[in-house]
């Protein structure tokens, strides 16, 4: 009641145990939850790790699934229960990347993350010193995030498109340390380096997106009463999803933005 009377978007829970041995909701709770914030025309996302977490979660009537199974190895069976569901997934193959970059004192900012990443930020990341001594959870859990990198968590959100489900883009930016707005464009080809085809990556950054947030969005598509929210690029990100990248111009509700760099 507190947060649908605040004014939040969704109601978001976590179903995962992490860290190590972290209690689980089980599925009465799931329900309940589910259940009441759908009476208030709030739409349910969970946060989840593996497998087992989506199912659950699916199966008990949230809305969406957030950061993807990136944890175990999706089989068949799982990527068909959840698709059955008709839940969303918005991968954040990003933010795991970015992570384990953390941990190993390796990240690598986009060119266009450099571009719009405050410079002191951008330095604290870089200073981080070598054998920095993680909290033990944490070490443990990235260690054991790091055996899925790329080509299992691909395989895992081909598995899901292929089964019809909706992916979106996402990258847990300013929700996770490292994880930054403008790495949407590295979300987005890391997606299609995944196996989805860049016109459903496209929808997964606009319109699906923008339904995941409102029943009738004014936003999200390109139609006449819209709002005129336009990126116009240098390229056919059809053709080549990094012409996103290439910015030309930014309209945002009819008018141009005057892009500047952070301070």
């Amino acid at each position: 009641d507190e947060l649908v009377a605040a004014g939040v978007d969704h109601i978001k829970i976590t179903v995962a145990d992490t860290p190590d041995g972290a209690p689980v909701f089980d599925a009465a709770t799931i329900r309940a939850i589910t259940a009441e914030a759908h009476a208030k025309g709030k739409r349910v996302m969970a946060h989840i790790d593996t497998a087992q977490n989506a199912r659950l979660a699916a199966d008990n009537g949230v809305d969406g699934l957030v950061h993807g199974v990136h944890s175990t190895v999706l089989s068949d069976d799982d990527a068909q229960d959840i698709a059955s569901h008709h839940v969303t997934v918005a991968p954040t193959l990003i933010t795991f990347e970015r992570l384990y970059e953390l941990s190993t004192s390796t990240v690598q900012l986009s060119p266009i993350e450099r571009q719009s990443v405050a410079a002191n930020l951008q330095r604290s990341l870089r200073r981080i010193p070598k054998g920095y001594v993680l909290d033990a959870d944490l070490a443990s859990w990235l260690t054991h995030l790091s055996k899925y990198r790329n080509e299992r968590l691909h395989d895992n959100v081909k598995k899901l498109y292929d089964r019809g489900v909706h992916i979106l883009v996402g990258t847990d930016g300013h929700g996770s340390t490292a994880a930054f707005p403008g790495a949407i464009h590295e979300e987005m080809r890391r997606l299609v380096e995944a196996g989805v085809p860049n016109a459903d990556v496209l929808l997964g950054a606009t319109a699906y997106a923008a339904h995941e947030s409102l029943a009738s969005p004014s936003f999200g598509t390109i139609e006449v009463g819209k709002d005129a929210d336009l990126l116009l690029v240098d390229g056919d990100p059809l053709v080549d999803i990094t012409a996103t990248t290439r910015i030309d111009t930014v309209v945002a509700r009819g008018r141009i933005v005057n892009r500047i760099p952070p301070p």
